[in-house]
């Protein structure tokens, strides 16, 4: 059996991204999380409408800046934005044989929509949209490439997939994972 695990252990609220207004007439902005740096996997949960997003970017920061330029010209309100939670982080994967003789090392995933396992070259972006939509089940989710069923690349073994999340204000860290068996749509 092989492994991989999306590990998403940096989480925030998103209420840190309004701008509060302040007792003159201002603005006081708001901020990106903290910590949101370089590049990685994330995932936003919108709790109120039950919907997920998952993507990859190459600058954390880069990508939620535009996110909280909406957040700020729109004028989303603190407790709207509270129930919005990101997760963020990286992946990393070990093939079978290291699987099989409980070898600890594993290797970090670098090119989030390219990466081998067992000699299959797989998409580990794609993986994580179809593992959440399979997985966490009720609500939608917003993501509009890469949906639906991932085929069998041609798998030999097993993969374990595990989707590792963070605690934030309002969320509890977490952990769940579902196997990948060959000759099956994942």
């Amino acid at each position: 059996m092989a492994d991989i695990r999306f590990n998403l252990t940096s989480a925030a609220d998103l209420d840190c991204m309004v701008a509060q207004p302040t007792i003159n007439g201002g603005w006081m902005a708001g901020n990106l999380p903290p910590g949101m740096l370089g590049s990685g996997m994330y995932l936003i949960w919108n709790r109120l409408t039950n919907n997920r997003y998952a993507g990859v970017s190459g600058n954390l920061q880069n990508r939620f800046q535009k996110r909280y330029e909406t957040i700020t010209e729109c004028g989303f309100p603190t407790n709207a934005m509270r129930e919005i939670v990101v997760f963020w982080g990286g992946a990393q994967s070990r093939d079978t044989p290291a699987y099989n003789n409980q070898n600890p090392a594993w290797v970090q995933v670098q090119n989030h929509t390219n990466h081998v396992i067992d000699n299959i070259s797989i998409d580990p972006e794609r993986i994580l949209i179809a593992f959440i939509m399979r997985h966490f089940t009720g609500g939608t989710v917003t993501n509009n490439v890469k949906v639906g069923l991932y085929g069998d690349p041609g798998l030999q073994n097993n993969i374990m997939v595990t989707l590792n999340w963070g605690a934030s204000n309002t969320i509890q860290a977490g952990s769940h994972n579902a196997t990948w068996a060959p000759g099956n749509n994942f």
